[in-house]
């Protein structure tokens, strides 16, 4: 069935139709991976009083929460006022960023952002 389908196709058409296919092909391919992929975020100026159950609950309407974890003082066990939210993918990450970057938050304006592996 398909040799009669494509023998009644122009050199030109089978092209534009294959290009399609594989158009089509890549637009999925690259929506999975974007889908599948963690995306850690990077959260400033959060308030000391904070704990990371709080922390998840403002990013978990935007998405799953894999982990949180709020970077403490060794010495004083104080917060440093900065952590870490890892979301499920990258979709649910980047309206995540949109929605709380610059919410304010016990009087604090939070700044969210892609973390960025740190070089050694």
């Amino acid at each position: 069935m398909c040799k009669i389908i494509f023998t009644k196709l122009t050199k030109n058409e089978l092209i534009q139709y294959f290009c399609e296919i594989l158009r089509t092909a890549i637009l999925d391919t690259k929506k999975r991976f974007n889908y599948l992929v963690k995306m850690k975020l990077f959260i400033k100026n959060i308030d000391r009083e904070i704990n990371e159950a709080q922390l998840e609950s403002l990013f978990v309407p935007y998405g799953e929460v894999v982990s949180t974890k709020i970077v403490y003082d060794t010495i004083t066990w104080e917060s440093k006022g900065f952590g870490f939210v890892e979301m499920g993918n990258k979709t649910e990450a980047y309206k995540a960023i949109d929605a709380l970057n610059g919410k304010e938050v016990n009087g604090r304006a939070l700044i969210v952002d892609i973390a960025v592996e740190k070089r050694r």
